[in-house]
């Protein structure tokens, strides 16, 4: 079962020249937002008929509308390198994603979290451009996919809401 982690910069996760096959950069390893050693992931189906509601909800935690980078990964190599995805209660604009959908990565070691930074390294980095992104944020505020009172007022503003 595929998951997916938000990144904030794609271009973190390039891989240089110098770097050797099957590693990643240090700023790759701290592109990874990890609280209390856990790591905020969300499920994706194996169609990916999700995709686009997940990537809605975490595009409606942000002032803005803007690009969002995320990388989609197989939940089983995780399992490879030791670590444990479990349900958890998300906390974006979208209840249905966090109560369906929403992962973390628990009990993480230094060590763990730089196999799982190689796990998502070889999912392949993508970027969802701002058309995109908005393309989404107006398909989920119109389908009232949002909470309006959990989306920031800025990007509230900015989106059609079904009367």
């Amino acid at each position: 079962m595929p998951l997916l982690v938000k990144l904030d910069n794609k271009r973190m996760w390039d891989s240089p020249g110098w770097l050797p096959a099957g590693e990643v950069t240090a700023d790759a390893v701290l592109d990874l937002r990890v609280e209390q050693n856990e790591l905020s992931v969300w499920f994706v189906e194996q169609d990916r008929s999700n995709l686009e509601r997940v990537l809605g909800a975490l595009a409606a935690n942000r002032e803005h509308v803007e690009k969002l980078d995320y990388a989609v990964f197989d939940e089983a190599s995780l399992a490879q390198v030791g670590v444990e995805a479990r349900p958890s209660q998300g906390q974006l604009p979208d209840e249905h994603a966090n109560e369906n959908w929403h992962r973390d990565l628990v009990e993480l070691s230094g060590r763990r979290l730089v196999a799982v930074a190689e796990v998502i390294a070889s999912g392949s980095p993508q970027r969802c451009s701002h058309s995109n992104v908005r393309r989404i944020l107006t398909d989920a505020a119109v389908q009232g996919h949002l909470r309006r009172d959990l989306v920031r007022e800025r990007l509230a503003a900015d989106l059609p809401w079904p009367q």
